[in-house]
């Protein structure tokens, strides 16, 4: 609009005078407008027909002869002008030419209507429309005609009204229909300005036709009274917003369609009644109120949607417990049919909504009570929230509410219920939902009140659906109770308990519970479960991570695990009617966790694994026919005996990387695979792995029972008869069928003495026999029984006894392992008749063969003559039945000394025990007892000293002298007690050493996960004249007499230092 600005008192009266003058002269004459070349004034003839100014009161202006160009074409008043009516158009309407009346800059330039004015606008080009800009006076109605579009868009203050009987009228300035009422008969209204307008001028409104708004740019009619007749009207709003922020007077409801927005704004509460429907679109409530339902009127009409979205919008300011807003209309989605209620940060809805359609409920910040009758809905309630990431809280106040409907939850929506029943009823209340499902970062919680519960029943509608999102408790607990027959797939991270006395917090009563879709997620919560007859709960993660239930399973329903992943049952498990494996393994920890009935494998290759040692299973286990099912302990510190005979036409394969045992004749009908862990056959009778073969491909066979089929051993296995567990070994036979042995395979023998060792043997004719090489042999390891000492006492031993005949070379085929080779020794396999045999020849042991004591140097005192060379063996073992000294009357040289006696040996004399092995360290081994060596020793080579056990103890209390050093292993304990000058050090590792002054020679010490004794008496400080060394482990430092370290120690090892004992320790120097 072109205009000078004026003050606001000097405009009004100006603008008054023109009317006037305007009204009072001239006479009326009607004219056509004939000029389309150049945009002209109104006073010029020449841009008239016939040189015939339109003007006057009741003439007509005529602008619909022309055949207008593309664009505005602008007819400017160049001085007031009074006319009855106004008529425009275009003869051609390919081109989309618009008419503008402006004032020319000129405020004065008013257009006053009189009589009755009529402004028809025919039909136009696409887009365009008649606007007059200039200010439009006067006291007549103006009536907008024709199909075209006619916009107002000036500062217009004619007074009578407005009324829109066809066409488009376009509102495009906040006085733009002047300050009279709108009467709308028909057509549209619309913005087709350059942003939004409101109107200032409260205008009343009679709507006796629908009302249709086509934007573009949003409307506000303002806070004028609407009157529709009585009869229900459809507000169509096709693009933008339409506000109605008057009230309205609607008896028989509104209908919202289009793909706008309409806004109510006004107090309608006791204005507006009847059924509103929601077609399309969206339709806001509040502008303003501070109440929703104060805009949407009464609460007896049914809002119906089928397709809408309605906004509960509420006040523009803020909210607080006493002004929130509450929605209480009924609400009705019909089958097929969509609808949307947007809500407001924080309000409640108590309205009674039905049908069989969708309800889409958008929910944000703070909380929205939801209070709702859905009895008559058996349709789909989606709750989102429209603020996500951030959660939007739905908090239930009431209960059974969801009995009929498909309940979804949305990401970052946080539903919980607050409905409590009364302090004098029960502690518990029910939520029934029809069918729940829900997404990633949803939430499902408990009660708010410490020591209540909220059972959520769950599957009335008897469908099935997934809930992805996390169900937990408030500060009240929740439980879970499924009901119906469909299935219900929980895949998120539950934490819900819900347990009280006698009352499990997860209650399958009909249908299914799933835990977990086969992927990997889902979890049951710290609830006990109770699956009633006829039911089931599945658990079901296919993921590489262990799951575990900690909960109790009771019940006589179905349990069932599927999926490749693992789930350790923890609980002590009291449920009925068995267990079927379908996939996966079930982590045990004692005999009760698959409850009381019988373990079916079915389908894919499922197993039973235990997760801590010394589980014995008495399940009847059945194996269908092409499934491998998997049964061992889960580390190797675990076991699992299955001490009732497995049945069924599968196969057998030991799981985990633990120990499987079987004690029983099996049954099953296919093969058996050793890849992992152990299995140990401990059967008197029968079969332990039935009448198939047994593939040994990685893991171990061991026992003493017998295996009827044939054992097939490949690279990296090994066969360890006789008795096994994962902390103990013992001596026995293994049988079996046929023995077929490949390079790199490892037969483990133990001997717990010459006479009592391990053997393997074979019961079929030609049934033993190898593929190994020279290249590749069969290894034999040779072990003093449950430790790791080598075994070598000379002699022929049977590794394998066999029927028939064996071919090949057996020194080409089997080696012993260079672990347990002793020094000076030679072994040689040979067959004889029916037996491979293993025989160590070389420096026999002297053994101590006298029950006495006596002097070292008297052949008879010995097994094999008194020893005394480099690499030669002394052994004190069984000869003796109480403490009994071996006087070293005169020096002596071996290689080792081996102890092996509960009786003490003390080695006595003056003369001095020099050690010397062949190649390599000379040794003292401790196989059991504590001994002593009171003799003087001279360290040719250095000591390996190895205590095996804890128990085990050796005092070297002569003088220890030489370039050698001592080195320590194994739990024993040692003490050095004599005035030693030995060069090598002291290395020692795992138990106690005690010292006396001056005992420990010279030379790095070296303690790590040790305990330093000093003796009685003993105050040397261990600082001077050496290097001490940590390690990573503990150090104990232990003295009843004051102690003074006066240089540094440690030499940065991170073991950190106890000081124990009555003495003082005063560190002089720096232990780093």
């Amino acid at each position: 609009m072109k205009h000078t600005p004026f003050g606001a008192a000097t405009r009004a009266s100006l603008l008054a005078c023109a009317a006037l003058s305007a009204i009072s002269t001239g006479h009326a004459a009607n004219g056509s407008w004939s000029e389309t070349t150049t945009p002209g004034l109104w006073s010029t003839p020449a841009n008239w027909a016939g040189g015939t100014v339109a003007d006057g009161a009741g003439s007509i202006g005529d602008f619909s002869t022309v055949d207008l160009p593309d664009g505005f074409f602008t007819v400017s008043l160049d001085t007031p002008r009074t006319l009855g009516s106004l008529t425009f158009g275009d003869t051609d309407g390919v081109t989309a030419g618009s008419w503008l009346i402006d004032n020319n800059f000129d405020d004065l330039n008013v257009l006053t209507l009189s009589g009755s004015p009529v402004l028809t606008v025919n039909t136009l080009g696409a887009g365009a429309q008649a606007e007059i800009s200039a200010v439009v006076a006067g006291t007549e109605n103006l009536s907008k005609a024709g199909p075209g579009t006619l916009a107002l868009s000036g500062a217009n203050t004619y007074s009578a009204g407005t009324t829109l009987n066809a066409g488009t009228l376009a509102i495009n300035s906040a006085t733009g229909i002047g300050t009279g009422a709108l009467t709308i008969n028909g057509g549209a209204l619309a913005n087709t300005g350059f942003g939004a307008v409101t109107l200032t001028t409260n205008n009343p409104q009679t709507w006796n036709s629908n009302i249709v708004f086509e934007g573009p740019q949003n409307l506000n009619l303002g806070t004028g009274a609407i009157a529709t007749g009585g009869v229900l009207r459809e507000i169509t709003v096709n693009v933008g917003i339409l506000t109605v922020g008057g009230v309205i007077t609607a008896p028989v409801g509104l209908t919202k369609s289009g793909a706008g927005t309409l806004t109510l704004g006004g107090n309608n509460l006791a204005t507006l009644n009847g059924p509103r429907l929601a077609k399309a679109g969206t339709l806001t409530l509040g502008g303003g109120q501070a109440n929703v339902q104060n805009a949407f009127g009464d609460i007896t009409g049914t809002l119906t949607f089928e397709g809408g979205t309605v906004a509960l919008n509420g006040s523009t300011g803020t909210f607080n417990a006493t002004t929130w807003g509450t929605f209480a209309n009924p609400v009705a989605v019909a089958a097929g049919q969509t609808g949307t209620l947007n809500c407001h940060p924080r309000g409640a809805i108590t309205s009674a909504i039905s049908g069989a359609g969708t309800l889409n409920l958008g929910i944000r910040d703070t909380r929205l009570d939801f209070n709702c009758n859905l009895a008559s809905f058996t349709g789909t309630l989606n709750v989102s929230s429209t603020i996500a990431p951030t959660f939007g809280d739905l908090r239930v106040n009431g209960t059974s509410q969801f009995a009929t409907t498909k309940l979804h939850l949305g990401p970052s929506v946080f539903m919980a219920q607050i409905f409590n029943p009364p302090n004098s009823g029960a502690l518990t209340t029910v939520q029934n939902i029809g069918e729940l499902s829900g997404d990633v970062g949803c939430t499902l919680s408990g009660q708010p009140v410490n020591g209540r519960y909220v059972n959520w029943s769950i599957g009335s509608l008897n469908t099935s659906a997934t809930f992805a999102g996390t169900i937990q408790n408030g500060t009240g607990a929740c439980r879970i109770v499924k009901v119906g027959t469909g299935t219900l797939t929980l895949t998120g991270n539950n934490t819900y308990t819900g347990n009280s006395a006698g009352v499990a917090g997860t209650q399958v009563t009909a249908g299914t519970l799933s835990i977990g879709d086969g992927g990997a997620t889902g979890s049951l919560g710290n609830s006990d479960a109770a699956v009633s007859a006829g039911a089931t709960l599945i658990f079901n993660r296919d993921d590489s991570s262990v799951s575990a239930y900690p909960g109790i399973l009771s019940g006589a329903g179905n349990v069932i695990k599927k999926g490749a992943g693992q789930v350790n049952f923890n609980g002590a498990n009291t449920y009925t009617a068995g267990m079927v494996i379908e996939g996966g393994l079930i982590g045990v920890n004692s005999a009760s966790s698959l409850g009381t009935g019988a373990v079916s494998l079915t389908t894919g290759n499922g197993g039973v694994v235990s997760t801590v040692p010394g589980v014995v299973d008495g399940h009847s286990f059945s194996v269908a026919s092409g499934v491998t099912a998997s049964f061992g302990g889960a580390t190797p510190a675990d076991s699992l005996e299955v001490s009732t005979p497995i049945t069924g036409a599968g196969s057998l394969a030991v799981g985990g990387s633990g120990f499987l045992v079987l004690p029983g004749a099996n049954a099953y009908g296919g093969t058996t695979t050793i890849a992992t862990g152990a299995l140990v056959a401990t059967n008197a009778s029968g079969s332990a792995t039935s009448t198939g073969a047994v593939s040994l491909s990685g893991g171990t066979l061991a026992g003493t029972g017998t295996i009827s089929g044939v054992v097939t051993a490949t690279n990296n296995s090994s066969l360890k008869p006789g008795t096994l567990t994962p902390t103990t070994s013992g001596v026995g036979n293994l049988t079996v069928g046929a023995l077929s042995l490949a390079g790199g395979t490892t037969i483990i023998t133990e001997f717990a003495d010459s006479a009592t060792y391990d053997k393997v043997i074979v019961t079929d004719t030609n049934g033993l026999s190898s593929s190994a090489s020279l290249a590749n042999p069969v290894m034999v390891d040779l072990r003093v029984v449950n430790s790791t000492a080598k075994w070598t006492s000379p002699g022929t031993y049977t590794i394998a006894q066999f029927a028939g005949t064996f071919s090949g070379s057996p020194n080409d085929l089997f080696e012993v392992t260079p672990a347990s080779q002793q020094a000076g020794q030679t072994y040689t396999f040979s067959v004889s008749g029916n037996l491979l045999r293993l025989t160590i020849a070389g420096a026999l042991p002297s053994i101590w063969n006298v029950n006495a004591s006596g002097n070292w140097s008297i052949a008879g005192n010995w097994q094999n003559g008194s020893p005394n060379a480099i690499g030669t063996t002394a052994e004190f073992s069984s000869a003796i039945t109480g403490p009994q000294t071996v006087t070293v009357d005169s020096g002596r040289t071996v290689g080792l000394v081996k102890f092996n006696n509960a009786n003490a040996y003390t080695i006595g004399g003056g003369s001095t025990l020099t050690l010397n092995q062949t190649t390599g360290n000379a040794e003292v081994q401790v196989l059991s007892g504590s001994h002593i060596i009171s003799a003087p020793v001279s360290l040719a080579d250095s000591l390996d000293l190895n205590l095996f056990n804890a128990a085990n103890s050796l005092s070297m209390l002569g003088a220890v002298s030489g370039s050698g050093g001592i080195a320590k292993t194994g739990p024993g304990s040692l003490t050095l007690g004599g005035n030693s000058n030995f060069t090598g050090g002291v290395n020692f590792a795992n138990g106690t050493l005690t010292f006396s002054n001056n005992s420990l020679g010279t030379g790095t010490l070296t303690l790590n996960n040790a305990t330093l004794v000093w003796a009685p008496g003993n105050s040397q400080d261990i600082t001077i004249g050496r290097v001490v060394v940590f390690g990573e482990d503990p150090i104990t430092f232990t003295m009843d007499d004051d102690v003074t370290l006066s240089s540094d120690f440690g030499t940065s090892g991170s073991a950190n230092l106890t000081k124990d004992g009555v003495g003082t320790l005063v560190l002089a120097g720096d232990a780093s």
